[in-house]
């Protein structure tokens, strides 16, 4: 018999704003993460313009996907480094080019995932692939 797994549901109201693009969700996934690590307390809505999730259920969707085998290890570092840096791995760049690859597949991922989810707004590529 398969075990049960508790999956949190999301806390923030509904009512708050998506996302506009996937990158934007992450950067301030990490940024809220760091705060809370540091001893911030976040509230859900506090905000002049409230999302319409919190950091815990982006990093759920994270979760989820790594289990599926979707992202892998390399995914994760590469997120996660560029996240703390609050920016994209410039293909251009000797030093960011190895990861430009593993960066767009993880934001390709995660931003279907999120875009389900409703805590980003579509844009044209996903309303053609969907």
């Amino acid at each position: 018999m398969p075990r049960q797994r508790f999956v949190p549901l999301p806390t923030a109201d509904s009512d708050g704003e998506p996302f506009s693009s996937t990158e934007e969700a992450w950067f301030w996934t990490v940024k809220a993460q760091r705060l809370i690590e540091e001893g911030a307390h976040i509230r859900a809505n506090i905000s002049k313009h409230p999302k319409n999730c919190e950091p815990r259920d982006i990093l759920c969707v994270i979760s989820r996907l790594t289990r599926q085998g979707k992202l892998r290890r390399q995914h994760l570092r590469t997120l996660y480094r560029f996240g703390l840096e609050e920016r994209c791995p410039d293909p251009e760049a000797p030093e960011d080019a190895p990861h430009a690859t593993f960066w767009e597949q993880a934001i390709g991922c995660l931003g279907t995932a999120l875009h389900a989810k409703g805590f980003v707004v579509p844009n044209r590529f996903l309303e053609k692939n969907i």
